[in-house]
């Protein structure tokens, strides 16, 4: 009895660090293997891998079977759609104005129009077309399109109609706005209004530039040979080979992005 009572009064007196021998024993003194799940986070990675790349592959495939627009009217003179030339600068704001110019023929069966208006983040655009006082169609576009044409999707129009005013209001923004166009008599010119300054009425140089698009007959999946054709001219290399290449590159880093990431996975 005497020296079980020694055992248990030596087992309960604290070290130095004030813990017990049994807490030690229970506590840091326990060097087993770290608890922890490292199957379970790779399996966990793997999954959102996989799903990140179904998603990106559906969206392709969705993207591919939609058709692209097709311009069936450009009205501005002088300018040829392929390369533009002829474009030149026929205004200049940083404000809120609205730009209309009339003799516009308006096709059937459009569903947007593009104006060539440059901006470095350009603001809302509202688009109608009047015919007299008859509205034959209108659209909007949100702001924040960036390049030197916006195109703004209108209802879509089923009968062709001539002496057609088109307007385009661009909502207030601090950026500068440059109006991209032809250069045309006085006659012919495209007007210029402002909110600050409603009862005057300036002429610009000339008149925008307006497509009217449609959609197209055939999907991306129908263009595949001719955008692969496309992409492989003006270079030193060229052929259609050149876009099977760069598809295989794409694939190639996406598979080796997938692998740093189920490696790296703790």
């Amino acid at each position: 009895m005497h020296v079980t009572s020694v055992t248990t009064e030596a087992a309960r007196k604290p070290d130095r660090g004030g813990k017990s021998v049994r807490e030690l024993g229970e506590g840091e003194g326990d060097s087993g293997p770290p608890s922890g799940d490292g199957g379970g986070r790779r399996k966990i990675a793997a999954t959102l891998v996989v799903g990140l790349v179904l998603m990106a592959a559906v969206g392709a495939v969705a993207l591919a079977t939609q058709a692209p627009p097709r311009v069936v009217r450009i009205s501005y003179p002088g300018v040829k759609a392929v390369n533009r030339t002829g474009v030149v600068s026929i205004g200049f704001t940083t404000g809120a104005p609205t730009i209309c110019q009339g003799r516009e023929v308006l096709p059937s069966g459009i569903s947007a129009v593009r104006v060539s208006v440059w901006g470095f983040f350009g603001p809302r655009v509202r688009l109608t077309a009047y015919q007299g006082s008859r509205l034959l169609t209108e659209g909007t576009r949100s702001g924040g399109w960036v390049g030197d044409s916006v195109t703004v999707p209108v209802k879509p129009v089923t009968r062709a109609a001539g002496g057609v005013r088109l307007c385009v209001a661009l909502s207030p923004n601090e950026e500068p706005m440059v109006l991209l166009g032809a250069n045309t008599p006085q006659a012919q010119a495209a007007t210029f209004t402002e909110p600050s300054a409603p009862g005057e009425t300036r002429t610009l140089n000339g008149r925008m530039v307006a497509e009217y698009l449609a959609a197209g007959h055939g999907s991306w999946w129908s263009r595949v040979v001719a955008v692969a054709r496309h992409a492989g001219l003006g270079r030193a290399l060229s052929g259609t080979w050149i876009a099977l290449l760069i598809l295989l590159l794409m694939v190639a880093i996406a598979g080796l992005t997938v692998g740093l990431i189920l490696r790296d996975a703790p």
